[in-house]
């Protein structure tokens, strides 16, 4: 029986083979190590989201958002500023059509637990201006009452 002859080692394919694979390891190891989300922002567990997150580079008129987690209600702090709350719900016996006049301040939605600060004219906080802003969002369960009050910071930055 004849053997076939024994092909030579090729050295250019075994060095692009050896580059695609560990090209792989290293990408697979960058997505398993790779810290994101909530994760990275260090959020509590009783905040679900913030927006914008930590860091963010935002325009003027940028809405602050804090999801909480079910149960939870709370302020938020701008600035050093505590901003009033409204909490907004459905009006008993509004008529269809009516206009109804919310002030321009944090609101809070207790169905889905989310404050929403959104700068405006006639607002507290008309626009945010050029530079670094820290938000405080100042947070507690509903049944234990404020006394029992946590907060998260973060800063995000403004430009033009």
């Amino acid at each position: 029986m004849a053997r076939r002859p024994r092909r030579p080692l090729n050295r250019t394919m075994l060095l692009i083979s050896a580059g695609f694979a560990l090209g792989l390891v290293l990408i697979i190891y960058g997505l398993a190590a790779a810290t994101t989300g909530r994760t990275a922002q260090g959020l509590p567990d009783e905040i679900e989201f913030i927006s914008p997150a930590r860091g963010d580079s935002v325009l003027r008129q940028t809405e602050i958002i804090a999801d909480l987690a079910p149960g939870y209600t709370g302020e938020l702090v701008i600035d050093g500023d505590t901003l009033p709350v409204v909490e907004v719900t459905p009006t008993l016996g509004a008529e269809p059509g009516l206009d109804i006049e919310i002030p321009l301040t944090t609101r809070f939605d207790p169905g889905s637990n989310v404050l929403r600060y959104l700068p405006q004219d006639g607002a507290p906080i008309p626009v945010f201006e050029q530079g670094t802003h820290e938000v405080r969002v100042v947070f507690w369960r509903i049944d234990e009452g404020r006394e029992q009050a946590l907060s998260y910071t973060w800063q995000f930055d403004v430009s033009i």
